[in-house]
């Protein structure tokens, strides 16, 4: 091969920086959200379909990790529809939300909540802060055992073999943990409701970049308190559809996509620290003596 004394030029790969979209003005960056969201879409349908496909052939566990893959791509979802939501002042808070797309915590966070039950914004302030704990004390007592974050261990046991530790002693027991899955003969095959909640929203065409226009519209004006009710949010939800319907960008009218989306899309969780809360286990086991005393 004749050397010609050049350098192959070679395009290099983009930098997974999902933050910087807070820089772009509004039409360029609810076009950019679109187009996230519906690669998410068909992403976490690919995976979800796969998922069911893998139960159906008996392979319970690959079939859990496809489905558990399909939920964290609807979590990554939700945390670009909730950066719509963040109004342009609270840049701060966008940035930080938008941060969370790479944040397995965040992600889970976004997607589990989907699945919390709670009456006011405080109720699911205590949630989320609750989650983010890197350890916590639970069991009969309340603090009967010392556990790690409960969000992140489940992912790791969905997905990993482990050698694990019983951390409530300084000499806990070490055991081996490996994923289980579903036994396909048990149970049929449920999709994460956070998947077919992202379904939703695309399906009656409120990730286009007209339909989050509207998001913008209805909810930057809109951050919850610790006393705003379920109820309230289920009205903004609402007023986003009729507004989207108004618009005739609504593609979906007969499917059961709009009543999930009523009932289902959490409130808006910009204002929320989803970074890990570290806390230190020699407290929690100075709180376990003192209450064995």
């Amino acid at each position: 091969m004749k050397h010609t004394g050049r350098r192959a030029r070679t395009k290099a790969p983009p930098t997974s920086v999902p933050h910087r979209l807070a820089e772009l003005p509004d039409p360029q960056f609810f076009r950019e959200i679109s187009t996230g969201l519906g690669h998410l879409a068909k992403s976490l349908d690919n995976l979800d379909r796969g998922g069911e496909e893998l139960y159906r052939l008996g392979n319970g566990q690959s079939s859990e990790v496809l489905r558990f893959f399909a939920q964290e791509e609807a979590g990554k979802a939700l945390i670009l529809l909730d950066a719509v939501r963040c109004p342009r002042t609270r840049q701060t808070e966008r940035c930080r939300t938008l941060r969370g797309f790479r944040s397995h915590l965040a992600k889970g966070i976004y997607a589990e909540a989907v699945d919390w039950r709670y009456a006011t914004f405080k109720e699911l302030r205590g949630y989320v802060q609750m989650s983010r704990k890197s350890l916590y004390l639970d069991g009969p007592l309340d603090v009967d055992w010392i556990f790690p974050n409960e969000i992140e261990t489940r992912r790791e046991g969905i997905v990993y073999v482990d050698y694990k530790q019983d951390i409530t002693e300084t000499q806990g027991e070490r055991v081996w943990a490996a994923p289980r899955g579903e036994d396909p003969g048990s149970f049929r095959y449920v999709s994460a409701e956070a998947t077919n909640l992202v379904r939703s929203i695309v399906e009656i065409g409120l990730s286009s970049p007209e339909g989050l226009a509207i998001v913008a519209e209805v909810w930057r004006g809109f951050e919850p308190e610790d006393r705003t009710r379920w109820d309230q949010v289920g009205a903004k939800n609402m007023e986003t559809l009729e507004r989207l319907r108004a618009t005739g960008a609504c593609r979906s009218r007969a499917s059961d996509s709009p009543r999930r989306f009523v009932n289902h899309w959490i409130p808006p969780m910009w204002s929320l620290e989803m970074t890990e809360d570290c806390v230190d286990i020699k407290e929690l086991r100075e709180i376990r003596r003192e209450t064995s005393v």
